[in-house]
């Protein structure tokens, strides 16, 4: 048993266990170094580099100059994002959805071997912000909103009529541009289904203004195509309100019936439940 624990720690044994061991760690590090140089240079071939970037949108060059921005760099120093198999898809679509607001939603493929395609579904407005009050010969800047009330877009001027119009009594819009209209998204929705009941009854409405403390003013059309202003608040639900204006408009409509004349009006105060106040022209 000595003799062959004697042999074991023999100088000539370690000696040879040693280069052993040197030598097969020698052969694992030149593999490393094989797979790692061929996987640089095997991402790094031309034809797995991103050239062409499509879109289906009008300002297609814009993207592609963004999306070529973020590829341009490496991961690590070493990789190339622009490869095909490495593109930073999540990245990708953050840095567009903040950098167009017109983007709602964006999808991303890897088209062949060098392009990508990004499929953008873009915002619809339902409405415009506007700066400024109603008066209507008066030049306002106007920018387009969204269903959920987000100020994307700046806007040509459109004729009279052609969106609905919504104010604020203080704050710049331009200030608002990426940004909800009013903090509380769930409440712009239910004003806008508010708005959109009211015209489906056939009255005219142009405009409103988001008041302070709840109030509002919404901007109608009477028969004559004169102007009325609607005055109302949030301490009344708005299908109450919405009920109670639309019964009182059917009513003028009787009442002008039975006179042969027609009821216009300056305004129409619906801020004390169904107690209807008005002023007629």
């Amino acid at each position: 048993m000595n003799r062959r624990s004697k042999i074991l720690k023999s100088p000539k044994l370690i000696e040879k266990k040693r280069a052993k061991i040197i030598r097969i760690t020698l052969i694992y590090l030149l593999c490393l170094v094989v797979v790692i140089s061929g996987t640089f240079f095997t991402l790094r071939l031309d034809n797995l580099q991103i050239t062409k970037i499509n879109s289906n949108v009008s300002y297609s060059n814009e993207i592609a100059n963004k999306v070529n921005e973020i590829i341009s760099d490496n991961y690590l120093y070493l990789f190339p994002k622009s490869n095909i198999w490495l593109y930073p898809k999540s990245d990708i679509k953050k840095e567009l959805l903040n950098s167009f607001n017109t983007i709602d939603n964006l999808s991303i493929s890897a088209n062949g071997l060098s392009g990508l395609d990004i499929k953008i579904n873009e915002r619809e407005p339902i409405a415009l912000a506007c700066d400024g009050f109603t008066n209507e010969s008066e030049n306002h800047d106007c920018y387009f909103i969204d269903k959920n009330g987000l100020v994307y877009s700046k806007t040509a001027n459109f004729s009279d009529g052609a969106f609905f119009k919504y104010y604020l009594s203080t704050n710049s819009i331009s200030d608002l541009i990426g940004k909800n209209l009013i903090d509380n998204q769930e409440k712009f929705i239910e004003i806008n289904n508010f708005i959109e009941s009211i015209k489906k009854s056939g009255i005219k409405l142009s405009g409103l203004l988001f008041g302070d403390d709840g109030q509002y003013e919404m901007y109608a059309k009477n028969y004559d195509e004169s102007d009325m202003v609607i005055y109302f608040n949030d301490r009344i639900s708005l299908d109450k309100i919405a009920s109670n204006l639309i019964a009182f408009i059917e009513d003028s409509k009787v009442k002008k019936n039975g006179n042969n004349g027609k009821i216009n009006f300056e305004s129409i105060n619906l801020r004390f439940g169904n107690n209807i106040y008005y002023v007629a022209k």
